[in-house]
């Protein structure tokens, strides 16, 4: 088990944050402190959107709040950095399988690694498997639920920019859902001010009835589509909502990268891929060509096994442990 896993457990939202608040108030702090404190126009407008956010999702800013309390900090220091856009993420995804295995290699840039961890948390209405950032609601990652799901995010860069709920409040409640149904329905009544990509594979008690999706997603639009393995999706849009790419194509760092990653693993990832040739792949290094799958911008890689009901992780933040194997939550749906 790695020393940056952890467990929480409780009753309510508010509790929970509560207990996660106490744990990580240092870590906390330390983004809090590295973050320009807002003013002015621009606070006015992060209030917005927490008033917002307050409307149609209470529990989770209840859960900001016992986060606040329990790291000693403001409800607007937590929400601030739950939202706040200074990192560009990047983040690569290979489903194979027919969805029964997952690869997920999660990328932000230098400070992210050290505020990356695992964190398991239950509450009556959920269990969550997942990479935590200290600094966010979670559910802008990747992770495993007991709603029977998987779940992977690219971050993708649009120009439809809109008022509505922050992109990183929005994938939250993405990860919470139980079904296909349950995503659109959230697409479809909730507006949201950004867009991200998400690969969503769905199964039952056994793991015996998979299904997997990609749902691409602007700020005023989405596509639902049925994967097909192998599947690949770095941090450009394949669908029709690339008419709202906003990465310069020319960029060295941004989509260039992206097309490159996205080429790597569809020239090397296939279906029936040994577990042991998978993470040989993801230690390709290029000597910081910033091209390949895994360089310095690499917080995590983890492996989903759904037929082991397993997922794999390695933290490189404590690289000599290795690939950690841990159980999948229970499905209690």
């Amino acid at each position: 088990m790695h020393k940056f896993y952890f467990e929480f457990e409780a009753d309510t939202s508010y509790k929970l944050g509560f207990q996660m608040g106490c744990k990580f108030s240092e870590e906390f702090k330390k983004t809090k402190d590295s973050r320009k404190q807002l003013s002015g126009p621009k606070r006015e407008e992060y209030e917005k959107l927490l008033k917002i956010s307050t409307k149609y999702y209470p529990e989770y800013i209840e859960e900001m709040e016992g986060y606040a309390k329990g790291a000693g900090v403001e409800l607007f220091d937590i929400w601030q950095s739950s939202i706040d856009d200074s990192y560009f993420e990047k983040c690569s995804t290979a489903v194979m399988d027919n969805g029964n295995k997952v690869l997920h290699m999660e990328d932000g840039n230098h400070p992210t690694r050290t505020e990356l961890c695992i964190v398991k948390r239950k509450t009556p209405q959920i269990t969550k498997l997942e990479l935590f950032y200290y600094n966010t609601l979670g559910g802008d990652a990747c992770g495993v639920t007991s709603n029977g799901l998987v779940f992977t995010i690219n971050t993708l860069h649009n120009t439809d920019q809109q008022d509505g709920i922050p992109i990183n409040i929005f994938t939250r409640r993405i990860s919470d859902c139980k079904n296909i149904d349950e995503v659109k329905h959230v697409f479809d009544t909730i507006h949201c001010n950004s867009g991200y990509n998400f690969n969503l594979i769905f199964f039952n008690k056994n793991r015996k009835s998979v299904k997997a999706y990609n749902v691409e997603s602007s700020a005023t639009d989405y596509v639902v589509s049925e994967i097909k393995t192998p599947f690949i999706h770095t941090n450009h849009y394949l669908t029709k909502l690339k008419k709202f790419e906003a990465l310069k194509f020319n960029h060295p760092v941004n989509s260039t990268a992206s097309i490159r990653r996205f080429e790597f693993l569809k020239n090397n990832f296939e279906d029936n891929l040994a577990d042991s040739k998978i993470k040989k792949l993801t230690n390709e290094i290029y000597h910081h060509k910033k091209t390949d799958l895994h360089y310095y911008h690499t917080d995590a890689r983890c492996l989903f096994d759904l037929k082991k009901g397993k997922v794999s992780i390695f933290l490189e933040r404590e690289q000599s442990k290795g690939w950690v194997e841990y159980d999948f939550p229970e499905v209690t749906i």
